[in-house]
């Protein structure tokens, strides 16, 4: 993952994302919870809807499960990266599985359920998608295309 946006930069590149369409408000929830939750790629593909768990506040306690041997965590999602999951999840469906479930042809989703979920290959594809945005918006992702994808911490 490419170091850490400002937050200004982070509202610039949210603004490309069309929060009236399916795909936008997916991308949108994505790309908050890379930048300013710090999930790595394989915890946003493993996110099920039964991994998110609401406060009074309106925010969320996510659980990330790690890859193998290592150990699940707990992080929270504040105001702004729960806005655009409450939009994403609205946009969803309620049903149980994959949070961000992989798409079909054209960004759309699979009409039938159980839905499965985005591969991380899907997750690359997004992420170059996110750096072609961020240079149209003026904005210089550190790292480089497809450079591990991990946020200093």
């Amino acid at each position: 993952m490419p170091y850490p946006l400002s937050d200004e930069d982070l509202r610039r590149l949210l603004r490309f994302c069309n929060l009236s369409t399916p795909v936008g408000c997916r991308d949108a929830a994505l790309i908050s919870l890379v930048y300013r939750v710090g999930l790595t790629y394989h915890e946003l593909v493993s996110l099920d809807l039964s991994d998110l768990h609401p406060l009074r506040s309106g925010a969320f306690i996510i659980r990330a499960r790690c890859s193998e041997g290592g150990r699940d965590r707990q992080v929270r999602a504040t105001a702004g990266t729960a806005f655009m999951l409450h939009r994403w999840i609205d946009q969803r469906g309620g049903q149980e599985g994959p949070l961000f479930p992989k798409t079909v042809t054209r960004g759309r989703f699979p009409a039938d359920y159980p839905w499965a979920k985005m591969t991380r290959d899907t997750a690359d594809d997004l992420m170059d998608r996110t750096y072609e945005v961020a240079a149209r918006a003026g904005i210089l992702l550190s790292g480089g295309r497809r450079s591990g994808y991990t946020v200093p911490r």
